[in-house]
């Protein structure tokens, strides 16, 4: 099994802190499984297996410099020492999918393109069980147009049409509270949790360890509370600017 790409960082722990040693170009992890052969006189030409203990390698080349809080040579200083260092790695040092394990580096390699810049290429046995971690993503996001521009009339933009991220409408909000019931409750949304509005156009996402993208804002329009009007009276076509005589696109009245 491999695991890579270029937002998948890697991290080493020191006093319990993440810190990222990859300004990344790739960051690999190798798992593998021994083979046990278990052949017997019943199997004819045939071979038979078992499979025996696991253990994986990481790899993660890239580019460092003298000045970074983790850089090559505080990665030499543990190959010299032989130290077992605990890492982590994924998009982000506390959330999301993430791998953690303990390791020592087996090799590292420098070179030196640029005037101190260097390319680095580290090697390393993972020792102990490698954990899969499935955590979801904590962000702060905020409301935007639908090109994550944030609306001009933040803090405090109310009314304003939620929209999904292909520009569909969900619902009329005119407080952050509805924001938050209207976005929960679309029924497209899989992997999105809003909540902790602060009275005005922030909020903090919940993101699922699995969602295909991590956003940074909520779509929205000013303004747009036209809708369907069952407070009192006969109903019908309303201008209010009270929510609760409001319905969304999507409901029935009465």
């Amino acid at each position: 099994m491999y695991v890579n790409g270029s937002d998948f960082k890697f991290y080493i722990l020191r006093d319990g802190i993440p810190i990222a040693i990859c300004h990344s170009t790739d960051c690999v992890i190798e798992t593998s499984t021994e083979e046990l052969e278990t052949t017997g006189p019943n199997n004819g030409r045939w071979a038979s297996y078992i499979p025996g203990i696991n253990s994986y390698t990481i790899s993660a080349p890239g580019l460092t410099v003298y000045q970074d809080d983790m850089n090559v040579i505080d990665l030499r200083d543990f190959q010299d020492a032989g130290t077992i260092i605990e890492w982590r790695a994924g998009i982000d040092p506390t959330g999301g999918l993430q791998y953690r394990g303990y390791m020592f580096i087996t090799s590292l390699s420098e070179s030196s393109p640029a005037a101190e810049i260097l390319r680095y290429e580290m090697s390393a046995r993972g020792t102990g069980p490698l954990q899969v971690v499935k955590n979801p993503l904590v962000r702060t996001v905020y409301l935007s147009d639908i090109y994550g521009v944030r609306l001009a009339g933040c803090p405090n933009p109310y009314p304003v049409t939620v929209l999904w991220y292909d520009g569909s409408v969900i619902g009329l909000a005119n407080n952050p509270d509805e924001v938050v019931t209207q976005f929960n409750e679309y029924p497209f949304n899989q992997y999105y949790q809003l909540s902790s509005p602060d009275n005005s156009c922030n909020f903090t996402m919940t993101i699922a360890w699995n969602a295909p993208e991590t956003p940074e804002w909520v779509p929205a329009e000013q303004g747009g509370l036209t809708g369907l009007w069952v407070g009192a009276g006969d109903g019908g076509i309303s201008p209010t600017d009270d929510g609760n005589e409001l319905l969304t696109p999507f409901e029935v009245g009465p």
